[in-house]
């Protein structure tokens, strides 16, 4: 099966994330042709693992469940929006989050070295936690007045109170690709903080 860890994110984010898609359109009507992530997917993705059998992803269930026994869950921090790789060429869009006690780091590293199947991009680039919001089939450019405009539309949203958020468990999502774009099904979560 193909996979990932991913933090799921409430519907009143999802729903504050999915309004980005509208300034971003009515400021910069070009990337109305851009694939926008459906509401229902979008989620921080702790760790891609490509594909991998049900016994490895057992396994590594078993390994993150005894790690994250013993921590305190997590806390993310929306930060703001970024065009990636720039704003000259961008092919994504993100939600920026501040991963505060590095614990998300952490646990893509232990993945990483527990998978005989991670993804090509391993150990290419440092751990950055986001939500992506849309991929362009081609490069395009941001420039600075819709993504200013745009996250102050989110930040707005997301009021002060829901700005951060605890992560009480991680979780491990099957992802079947399809013409109308992935279905995710979650396959396990794993408590942060359970003993």
């Amino acid at each position: 099966m193909r996979a990932f860890f991913a933090v799921e994110l409430s519907d009143a984010v999802r729903e504050a994330l999915a309004g980005v898609r509208d300034s971003v359109i009515s400021a910069d009507p070009q990337w109305r042709s851009a694939t926008w992530v459906a509401s229902e997917n979008l989620h921080v993705t702790v760790k891609f693992l490509g594909d991998i059998d049900e016994a490895t992803a057992s396994g590594l269930c078993d390994s993150l469940a005894w790690q994250l026994a013993c921590e305190l869950p997590p806390r993310l921090t929306f930060t703001g929006l970024r065009a990636v790789p720039g704003a000259r060429r961008a092919r994504m869009l993100w939600a920026t989050l501040d991963d505060e006690d590095g614990l998300l780091a952490r646990v893509a590293a232990v993945v990483e070295v527990a998978s005989p199947a991670t993804d090509v991009e391993s150990g290419r680039r440092p751990f950055s936690p986001h939500v992506t919001l849309v991929r362009a089939r081609r490069p395009m450019s941001m420039s600075e007045e819709p993504l200013k405009l745009a996250e102050n539309h989110l930040f707005t949203m997301l009021s002060a109170g829901r700005r951060a958020m605890s992560v009480p468990s991680i979780t491990l999502v099957r992802s079947t690709l399809t013409r109308n774009g992935p279905i995710y099904e979650t396959i396990s979560s794993i408590a942060v903080g359970s003993d």
